[in-house]
């Protein structure tokens, strides 16, 4: 969508050439309206979540940034398990597991694997604001997040602006020659 929008003004933005390559590059700007686009298309609103799992995201997103800004750390970075999350609260572990499955089902929180043990972590995804009625869509880029923490190019004219330049996309399926397999097995294979 950035890339779209940039090329929307692409008569409104000089030109740039290394080599052969002519190119635009993509502003803040590009990023700032995507994302409100991307807000009010593709956003949820928090009216989905049934009162007590919102008020259980309230406290976790309200303990995350606590510790965050104790230890110096971003969100993203952030982990936390259920017992740790149990003490905090003083919540049950039924009615945990039962409101932070609904966060994940709905993708407010992210689950992550500790190394060498079947216990799981969880991370809070959801970025936004709970007092907001606003849809929102959790995990776009931030344009203050990109402008302190430029990525290292990773494309020829090394902006560090354009969407190419970021390392946004460099994980994504299809970024590689070979084509993506689907995931699934054949029809009549055993996924065992």
């Amino acid at each position: 969508m950035i890339d779209s929008i940039a090329l929307l003004h692409q008569y409104q933005r000089e030109i740039k050439t290394l080599g052969k390559l002519e190119y635009i590059e993509v502003t803040p700007d590009d990023i700032a309206l995507a994302n409100r686009l991307a807000h009010e298309v593709l956003g949820k609103t928090l009216d989905e979540l049934p009162p007590q799992t919102r008020k259980l995201l309230k406290e976790i997103q309200s303990w995350v940034k606590q510790c965050c800004k104790a230890d110096g750390i971003e969100q993203r970075d952030f982990r936390f398990t259920r017992k740790e999350l149990r003490d905090v609260t003083g919540w049950g572990n039924t009615q945990l597991k039962v409101h932070l499955a609904r966060l994940q089902d709905m993708e407010f929180l992210s689950l992550h694997s500790v190394s060498r043990s079947k216990a799981i972590a969880y991370e809070l995804v959801f970025d936004g604001s709970l007092e907001a009625d606003a849809p929102h869509l959790m995990g776009l880029l931030d344009i203050n997040y990109l402008q302190k923490h430029k990525a290292a190019p990773a494309h020829p004219c090394a902006c560090g602006t354009c969407a190419s330049c970021t390392s946004y996309d460099e994980q994504k399926s299809g970024q590689e020659k070979e084509k993506s397999g689907s995931g699934l097995p054949w029809s009549g294979q055993c996924r065992c």
